[in-house]
């Protein structure tokens, strides 16, 4: 099944939807960090959460969200574009050597900042307390809170023993009021989306051309009849990062005179890692060779 994400307004309650489908660009960032199990499941949500927030975006906007747990997991950050292009990181790869079960990654305690932003400024910047330590469920917590904006969130991922084709599904959904919404009506249906039909629903990889159809039905009871939608196609998930050897160059220029020195000396390349995506930049005797002759003018 080809990566989708749609979004969409419900009319009846007067509320957005988003609804993605992102196996393959989740799988794409966590084959890049060479995460084990535990970290990978962690990213992979994070990514799909991050990805059905893409449609509240507009233009060359950005958000930069990082969960900061007090459990082994650390932080967490992605950063997602209007584009559905989005890149993340997790603090430690290797979660598996220190904590069995993701439910023991996050610890007892945890924080969530949101930066939206383009090219040239900050736009918003707010951060809470993520109290309900799960990744989605804090970021719903964040935009009901913070931004006064009721919200629900859900993803589903699961995974198979491939080191080289890891993750069998990872898709979510979200809804959130716009202004003027039912929030009686809302708040059954964000209760409908954590039961367990609805997630059933949610771990199935889709099957039908009418796969978002059947998740905004399961949010409304049987004789509830407004529920007609919009239904609009976004560009298809994509796990990019904006990286380049040119703008890793500035990590080369902070170095000092010594420390470039000691290079050529040892004969050794510059290394330099991209947190987001883990490209490698080598830097060798030449490049280091012409930086060390700008510092030394």
């Amino acid at each position: 099944m080809k990566d989708f994400l749609y979004r969409g307004i419900i009319e009846g309650l007067n509320a957005r939807f988003s609804a993605v489908h992102a196996t393959s660009a989740v799988q794409d960032g966590l084959i890049r960090h060479n995460c084990d199990p535990v970290s990978g499941l962690l990213l992979c949500r994070a990514l799909g959460t991050g990805l059905l927030v893409s449609p509240l975006l507009q233009d060359d906007h950005r958000f930069t969200i990082t969960w900061q747990y007090g459990g082994p997991m650390g932080r967490v950050i992605i950063d997602v574009g209007a584009e559905s292009d989005i890149r993340g990181l997790i603090n430690d790869v290797n979660l598996a050597q220190h904590t069995p079960s993701v439910a023991q990654a996050y610890g007892e305690q945890g924080q969530i900042s949101v930066v939206r932003s383009t090219p040239n400024f900050i736009v918003s910047s707010s951060v809470t307390d993520a109290q309900l330590l799960e990744l989605s469920d804090d970021l719903g917590f964040f935009f009901s809170t913070s931004e006064q904006v009721e919200t629900e969130l859900v993803v589903a991922t699961s995974f198979r023993p491939d080191p080289e084709n890891p993750v069998s599904l990872c898709q979510g959904f979200l809804l959130q009021a716009l202004p003027g919404c039912d929030l009686e009506k809302l708040d059954r249906a964000r209760q409908r989306m954590k039961s367990e039909e609805f997630r059933t629903l949610l771990d199935q990889a889709p099957e039908v051309d009418n796969y978002v159809e059947k998740l905004i039905q399961m949010l409304f009871d049987e004789d509830e009849s407004n529920h007609e939608y919009s239904l609009h196609a976004c560009p298809d998930p994509k796990f990019s990062c904006s990286c380049s050897k040119e703008k890793t160059l500035s990590a080369v220029n902070a170095l000092t005179i010594d420390d470039l020195q000691d290079y050529l000396d040892k004969n050794e390349d510059i290394k330099v890692d991209c947190h987001f995506c883990s490209t490698r930049y080598i830097f060798g005797k030449e490049e280091i060779e012409e930086v060390l002759r700008f510092k030394q003018k």
